[in-house]
């Protein structure tokens, strides 16, 4: 091939120039001082050993605009032994066999690669990497990097800036996207990582040293069953942020942290998405004073059983400004202590909003846990809550009030109660109302506006006309009737498919009279002990239920004598929107009645 050596072989060029198959060294060597020379627009095929070497003291050398590729060689390029402020720009490496792209090593500082959107590819070799750099202030942009078992590794060295680059097709199982490995202070951002395959990680901040004191932001990431997560922090990685990143993740985490010391992250504003068994944000291990701050960012899961929004069971975690949905358990801490959760929306998990297990001085605030199967499950000690939204608990109460101090929605209004003793009003107020109830064989109850008089052998169930045939809009009619159609949980939401259809339905008993396809819809979140149906008296006029003629409607539930539900054990809970007190002009209240058997 081509070698200048020495001090004397300064500001050349080789330019316009094709070598190949050298055999047993490299296509192109600078050695020894060599230094200031330009390599412009060089073709090399089939290296043996190397195809671009800067070997030895070799400064301020220019690589742009060349094509090289390798059928077995060591290197595409590398540059080598204390050699500093070099560029390579424009240039695409293709290797073959354990070849790795370009590997700076040997305390050579202030390397710039730029490759302009030119490719570096490999064959999806063990033990190879697109870029290797174990020297100060290397920066890779724009690059495309695929086929490596990693991609772009940062090892043992500061100030690296890796921006702008894609990276695909990273699927050696001990790969990584990009990894800063005992690394500190560098940059890692506006990266498109897609690994496609059982990669360690997306990206990486690991190997067991101090990893401390970098960022990771504006990246997207694509992972895929990975074994530790789309973007991943352990042994020893502390005082990193972690920001403004999309992480899109099937069968593995979004954000993993496990393994070793890992104190003092910040976590703030990344989008995630989940598929699997898995967490959106897992802290294991007893990871230390992470703060996760969504600033209103999503994650999301598929519903996936055992999944987490965000799973931790180190000690101080602080979780705020998120947004969790459709996972088992939306935020889940597990032997924790000192945790807070604050200004969060966690909805729509089929298990836990909150799970707090054997999990002490944990703090909720100012957080909406809503229309989850179980909003805020608590058995630790010493875990309070103020000013939070929750319907459906065990042992959680705020302020003295059992539960969250606000319900989830000012619509719906819970009586529960036993068919003899004490019935309690449950609604968003601090302080219930009592009532005393004193029939002991009651089979059904029933709520009206006090101002309705019902014909109780003339009802018949919304969504139905008096020819028991189906009647069109009646949930939305009711809704308008009830000033109930801004509400997010409205009786449209909570009992209807479309307007018209309900979700579910069950018949009725009433003073002897059976009247079919009631809609009914949970009382509680808690379970589906108790039913809530909804009737609409004939006797009113029409053939059909209106908002226009507004006729009487009742709202009906079943005795279930001891059931176990989210207040305690009771006979019955029925929920009615608090707007049924307004339905007809005169009084605002409701009634109450029994049916005896």
């Amino acid at each position: 091939g081509i070698r200048y050596e020495g001090g004397s072989a300064t500001n050349g060029r080789i330019t316009d120039s094709n070598i190949s198959s050298t055999t047993g060294g490299q296509a192109i060597l600078l050695y020894n001082g060599a230094n200031y020379n330009t390599i412009n627009n060089v073709n090399v095929s089939n290296p043996n050993y190397i195809a671009i070497d800067l070997q030895a003291n070799i400064i301020g050398t220019v690589i742009a605009n060349s094509t090289l590729s390798s059928n077995g060689g060591l290197y595409g390029i590398r540059v080598y032994g204390s050699s500093h402020n070099n560029t390579i720009t424009n240039t695409s490496v293709t290797t073959a066999g354990a070849t790795h792209g370009v590997y700076v090593t040997s305390s050579s500082a202030n390397v710039s690669i730029d490759c302009q959107d030119k490719s570096i590819i490999g064959t999806n070799t063990t033990s190879t990497y697109g870029v290797y750099s174990d020297s100060f202030n290397t920066t890779i942009r724009n690059c495309q990097i695929s086929n490596f078992e990693s991609g772009i590794k940062i090892d043992s060295t500061t100030s690296a800036t890796v921006r702008n680059n894609t990276v695909s097709n990273i699927t050696g199982a001990n790969g990584y996207g990009i990894l800063l490995c005992n690394s500190a202070s560098s940059l890692v951002t506006n990266n498109t990582v897609n690994s496609s395959g059982p990669a360690y990680t997306s990206i990486g901040l690991s190997c067991g040293g101090p990893i401390n004191d970098n960022t990771v932001s504006n990246n997207i990431v694509y992972a895929y069953s990975e074994a530790y997560g789309a973007i991943y922090l352990s042994l020893g990685a502390n005082n990193n942020l972690i920001s403004n990143n999309s992480i899109t993740a099937i069968g593995t985490h979004g954000i993993g942290i496990t393994y070793g010391t890992n104190n003092n992250n910040t976590l703030r504003n990344n989008t995630i998405s989940i598929s699997g068994s898995y967490s959106g944000i897992y802290n294991g291990l007893a990871a230390t004073n992470l703060t996760i701050d969504c600033a209103g960012a999503t994650i999301t899961g598929n519903n996936s059983s055992n999944s987490y929004g965000i799973y931790s069971n180190g000690f101080n975690t602080t979780i705020q400004n998120c947004n969790i949905l459709y996972f088992a358990n939306g935020i889940y801490f597990q032997g924790a202590a000192n945790g807070s959760v604050q200004d969060s929306n966690v909805t729509n998990n089929t298990e836990t909003g909150v799970k707090i297990l054997a999990s002490n001085y944990t703090s909720l605030s100012s957080s909406y846990v809503c229309f989850n199967a179980m909003d805020i499950d608590n058995s630790g000690t010493g875990n309070t809550g103020s000013n939070d939204r929750c319907d459906s608990f065990l042992d959680w109460s705020e302020n003295g009030r059992s539960g969250c101090e606000r319900a989830c929605t000012t619509l719906w209004h819970r009586l529960y109660g036993n068919v003899s003793g004490l019935i309690t009003l449950g609604n968003s107020s601090l302080y219930p109302y009592l009532y005393n109830w004193t029939t002991s064989n009651a089979t059904n109850v029933y709520i009206t506006d006090y101002d309705s008089s019902p014909s109780w052998y003339q009802l018949q169930a919304i969504g139905k006309n008096t020819s028991n045939g189906s009647a069109s809009n009646d949930f939305v009619e009711l809704d308008i009737a009830l000033n109930a159609t801004s509400y997010a949980d409205n009786i449209n939401v909570s009992f209807s498919t479309d307007g018209s259809a309900p979700k579910e339905t069950r018949n009725y008993t009433i003073w002897g009279k059976l009247v079919e396809n009631v809609p009914i819809a949970n009382s509680s979140a808690f379970n589906s002990s108790f039913k809530t149906g909804v009737l609409w008296d004939m006797s009113g006029g029409g053939s059909e239920y209106s908002n226009v003629t507004k006729q009487t409607t009742v709202w009906i539930a079943k005795v279930n004598k001891s059931a176990t539900d989210v207040y305690g054990t009771y006979d019955f809970l029925i929920e009615i929107p608090y707007t049924l007190s307004y339905y007809q002009a005169g009084n605002n209240l409701v009634s109450l009645y029994a049916e005896l058997e």
